[in-house]
């Protein structure tokens, strides 16, 4: 084995918190239970389990994040920021009614629930699969609240299924329409989700480096190049 540096051999440190929780139920497994340390043994396993899973969502998140770039770059029209400036997670997706003030006209849209964001798209009209950016909402200025079924006051129409997104800062509401009462139930869900995953960032200081953020960028250019070669020599 001569081919392998001696580091090839070793452990990082972030490889051995992940068996830490392995060595320490091996340990809490032969410590009697009226032993004195069974109980700091016990605590001990419960906070390595806590390390190890937000070590394993963080991995997970990261590995994530080039295939949110590259469904950025298959949205046409694209505008502003990219998603991986402040996002990490697409948490929901899904095609509602969608009705904005100061215009009252109702819309079909495709909704993308990411952290921190909502992304509008519209579906091409001949094309189905293609999509075409529309917009975005800031999910860290509105509040969700739920809409009773029936005659809206703020839109003076009929809803079903609805529920508004409000902005803190300003009297701006928009409304959405799901088909389904059990969609509607999925959305609000969703939404509770996004704001416990933005706390929970918040708190374990989780972000995405601009090294990360390049290599994403530059992992979606090399699939657009192999797709763009592919292409030329299927016309060849």
């Amino acid at each position: 084995m001569i081919d392998i540096a001696i580091d090839g051999f070793l452990l990082t440190p972030v490889q051995k918190i992940c068996k830490y929780p392995l060595q320490l139920a091996e340990l809490l497994k032969y410590t009697a239970q009226e032993h004195s340390d069974y109980r700091y043994v016990a605590a001990a396993l419960a906070v390595m389990r806590n390390v190890t899973q937000q070590i394993n969502e963080r991995k997970r998140r990261l590995e994530n994040i080039d295939k949110i770039a590259q469904w950025q770059a298959s949205v046409l029209d694209w505008e502003g920021d990219d998603i991986l400036d402040r996002s990490s997670e697409l948490i929901y997706t899904g095609e509602m009614s969608w009705i904005y003030q100061p215009y009252g006209r109702s819309q079909q849209r495709v909704f993308f629930l990411f952290d921190h964001q909502l992304v509008l798209c519209k579906k091409d009209l001949i094309r189905r699969d293609i999509l075409y950016y529309k917009g975005r909402i800031d999910m860290d200025r509105y509040a969700v609240r739920d809409a009773i079924d029936g005659r809206d006051d703020d839109f003076n129409v009929s809803v079903k299924n609805a529920f508004k997104l409000h902005n803190r800062d300003s009297d701006e509401i928009h409304i959405f329409l799901a088909k389904k009462p059990e969609e509607k139930i999925r959305w609000l869900r969703a939404f509770h989700e996004e704001r416990k995953m933005v706390q929970e960032d918040e708190k374990i200081g989780f972000e995405i480096s601009e090294y990360q953020k390049r290599q994403a960028a530059m992992t979606v250019r090399k699939v657009t190049k192999q797709k763009g070669e592919a292409t030329k020599r299927y016309q060849v």
